[in-house]
Formats: structure tokens, sequence, C-alpha cells
């Protein structure tokens, strides 16, 4: 299978690790994270945010907030000329596919989750955060007005995690959103928590 970011004269040794960690217990998901630290292969490069989640039907959510953020040793500044790059970038096609909204993130061993819908619209609010209007499927309208699940988080591609967004002239942008993810697995107990992809393939 192929492995994102990784070459392909390791992947023979990164399933074979994958396969010993299998053995030990772990799932495939987690067992493809401990194998890639092991060996120093990065996982994919996007960043995710996770957000509160309280959906109003027809209503926008946040799904980023503006201001100064730590986790660890890590300081995060998120601001408003980031988000206002997000919303330019959405307007701009930017990816260049609809934003996918999911259930749950995609991962290494699935990276196409079941879609609820899309990101209709993606919008800045001058000193609160990043908005998106979504449009649901009838399953995800069905799902979020049952209140399955509490939180929401985007992928993000931008330089704070060493990614970009590559378009289709090979021109490299900064401050992309590729998905929104719906969750019940926050990073960090229910506070709103920041998080790369290898670090949830680790813990989720």
């Amino acid at each position: 299978m192929p492995y994102a970011g990784v070459p392909d004269s390791a992947v023979g040794d990164l399933e074979a690790c994958v396969t010993k960690v299998m053995a030990k217990g772990h799932d495939k998901d987690s067992a493809i994270a401990i194998c890639r630290n092991s060996m120093n292969l990065s996982a994919v490069n996007s960043m995710r945010w996770v957000e509160s989640f309280q959906y109003q039907t027809g209503q926008p959510f946040r799904v980023m907030p503006l201001g100064e953020y730590k986790r660890g040793g890590r300081t995060l500044n998120i601001t408003a000329d980031d988000l206002k790059a997000m919303a330019a970038n959405y307007a701009a096609q930017r990816p260049r596919w609809a934003i996918p909204l999911y259930f749950g993130h995609p991962t290494e061993t699935n990276p196409d989750p079941p879609k609820v819908g899309n990101v209709k619209q993606l919008y800045f609010v001058d000193g609160d955060g990043l908005y998106v209007v979504p449009e649901f499927t009838p399953d995800g309208e069905k799902a979020v007005a049952e209140g399955a699940y509490q939180f929401a988080s985007p992928g993000v591609l931008w330089s704070k995690n060493g990614a970009y967004y590559t378009d289709e002239h090979g021109k490299k942008w900064d401050n992309v959103i590729e998905s929104v993810a719906l969750t019940n697995r926050p990073f960090f107990g229910a506070s709103t928590q920041l998080f790369s992809a290898d670090e949830l393939d680790t813990f989720y």
C-alpha cells in the first residue's frame, strides 16, 4: 500500500515493522505511526485543529479561533492574517476540490472516510475566528441534528507545520484548509487543541 512521504526504498522495511508491531496487539494505524517514528519517516504533514461543535441547522460553525495557544512546549499564534488567507484561498478555489466534511479524519489506512457533506462557504469573522457554512448530506444532517459529534476539526496545510498546498501549476500556497472532520475524540480532552497527522495516527 502507498504511504505518504515514504520513499519506495523504505516501504518494505516499514511494512515489516508494521506487521511486527501489530503482532504485539496494536491496531494498524497505531502500528504505522509507531514505525514511522522509529524509522524517522514523516507522516502526512497536515496540521489539524479541534473546536467544540454545537451545530444548529442552517447555521455556520467555527473551525478555528484567533489567538495564542500552547500545547506542551509549543506555542502557536493564529493571526487574523492567517485566517483571512484561508478564506481567500477558499474563494480562489484552493484546494481545487470541494472541501469535504468527513465523519472522522482521514488516516493512512482510511484516506477517504465517510463523507457527510461539503464546505459551502468559508469566511473570517474579525476578532473571533474562521467559520464554515456546511452543506450536509441527509446522513450528515441526521447525525449532527442528533448530536452525534462534539467537535469539528479542519485539516490545514500551512507553513506553521512545514506544509503547503501545491496547485496545478506547481505553485505552493500557505494557509489552505483541505478537509473538515467531525469527531468525538479531540487530542487532549474537551479543550480546543492542536495536533498533527502523525500524532493522529498514534493516539486515535
